[in-house]
């Protein structure tokens, strides 16, 4: 009897880009620039930060920063990098002075629990990090941030939002395996994160509080 074939034990890795298993190159500096929709399905589901002021920490090509600046807001935009949007050489990790009362980015993937921690213990009123849903796993990361810092929200997108590999905007059309959210800390915040579904085609009616 012939066995069905179920593929190395590689490929499904190297279909998400999993840390390890990736089919390419890790992007430089960790650099996967976000889709600006992110930010459309944050104003369809009315869950745009408050503050009019928003620090972007990781801006890379500017994207986000652009997509948020479009709808009104004062963007302070920097980066460890210079990708020609804004001037590098600022570490985030590094800093001691909150730039803008509310902290947005797509944080480098190795370095996603500093990230939040960080802005948070910087005492931002708002943090709003766009995150692959699998880091909601891990037991070091619950123990540093979690149980610490709980997210007020967790935004899940309804479609596959796209990233794109060295700021290729072309990849921003092409499908991706990979789930993404955005988490939301709010200072003061207390109890369990509220889950919310969010959608870049602005047709979602959000059911999450329906008995």
């Amino acid at each position: 009897m012939k066995r069905e074939w179920i593929g190395n034990k590689v490929a499904n890795f190297k279909t998400i880009g999993a840390r390890g298993h990736s089919s390419h190159e890790r992007a430089c500096g960790d650099f996967y620039s976000t889709n600006p929709r992110a930010i459309d399905a944050l104003a369809y589901s009315g869950k745009l930060p408050a503050s009019q002021k928003i620090w972007e920490c990781a801006a890379g090509s500017g994207d986000l920063s652009e997509a948020l600046v479009k709808r009104g807001y004062e963007v302070v935009s920097t980066d460890l990098y210079n990708r020609g949007y804004c001037e590098g050489g600022m570490d985030f990790l590094e800093t001691d002075k909150l730039l803008a009362p509310c902290i947005l980015t797509n944080p480098p993937y190795i370095k996603v629990t500093e990230f939040c921690t960080h802005a948070i213990e910087l005492g931002a009123e708002e943090v709003y990090m766009f995150m692959k849903l699998q880091f909601l796993e891990g037991k070091r990361r619950y123990r540093d941030l979690y149980s610490k810092h709980p997210p007020a929200e967790v935004l899940q997108f309804v479609e596959r939002m796209s990233v794109a590999l060295n700021g290729d905007r072309k990849m921003y059309e092409k499908s991706s395996a990979m789930a993404f959210c955005w988490m939301i800390w709010r200072k003061g915040h207390k109890g369990k994160p509220q889950l919310s579904w969010i959608s870049a085609d602005g047709e979602l009616v959000d059911h999450s509080d329906a008995a």
